[in-house]
């Protein structure tokens, strides 16, 4: 059979064609391995699909963290590890904690099962991190905010500053001279008398041009 050129030219289309040869035309609809193929290939491909994989694990943050083929993603191996000791899913609410402080050592007798909060006192009061004790009053003036951070900012105030060092407003994240942009009264003064001057149509300013066509 000749190329499709030699149909879209004498026809306009393969489609016309074939109405031309008394067929009916349908479009064609594609399988459903198909479908899922592009569905798949579109989402990326994830696990032992990935170009990636390298077994299964990887580090993050200290943590060993496995893929989990049930919700197709990774997780934290130690709490992979208690869920399957225990016979059940961890709550909510549910840490599980190292012994020994060392993240990756997973090991099931060096993890116990404790609740977040008794986590979170248990590191304030053995670790330099995760603490309260060293937190201290937000420099940002007149800011009553407690705060840990690097910069002594309050996360309400680390951004503001952050994106006033972005936009050139001031120097550095501790630089609180921020100019004041409000008008001066004799700014006012003068954009009220300008204002005054502006020919107005019912009540409102009009537009010039239009004004002096209806005189």
């Amino acid at each position: 059979m000749p190329s499709d050129m030699a149909y879209r030219t004498a026809f306009g289309s393969w489609g016309n064609a074939l109405i031309e040869a008394g067929f009916d035309v349908q479009k064609p609809f594609p399988s459903i391995q198909c479908r899922n193929a592009v569905s798949k290939a579109k989402k990326g491909k994830i696990g032992v699909d990935s170009s990636h994989w390298k077994g299964g694990k990887r580090k993050s943050h200290g943590y060993i963290l496995k893929w989990d083929s049930e919700s197709s993603s990774y997780k934290r191996e130690h709490r992979l590890i208690m869920e399957k000791h225990i016979g059940r899913k961890l709550k909510d609410n549910e840490d599980v904690h190292h012994l020994n402080g060392v993240k990756d050592d997973n090991r099931i007798e060096n993890l116990m099962v404790i609740t977040k909060s008794k986590h979170t006192e248990l590191h304030e009061k053995n670790g330099k991190n995760h603490t309260r004790k060293n937190m201290r009053r937000c420099v940002y003036p007149d800011c009553h905010e407690n705060t840990s951070g690097r910069y002594g900012l309050c996360r309400k105030h680390y951004k503001a500053q952050w994106q006033r060092v972005c936009n050139g407003i001031v120097n550095n994240l501790l630089d609180f001279n921020i100019p004041d942009r409000r008008h001066t009264e004799a700014t006012k003064k003068m954009l009220s008398e300008y204002a005054k001057k502006q020919p107005r149509q019912n009540g409102r300013f009009g537009n010039i041009h239009d004004q002096k066509e209806d005189v």
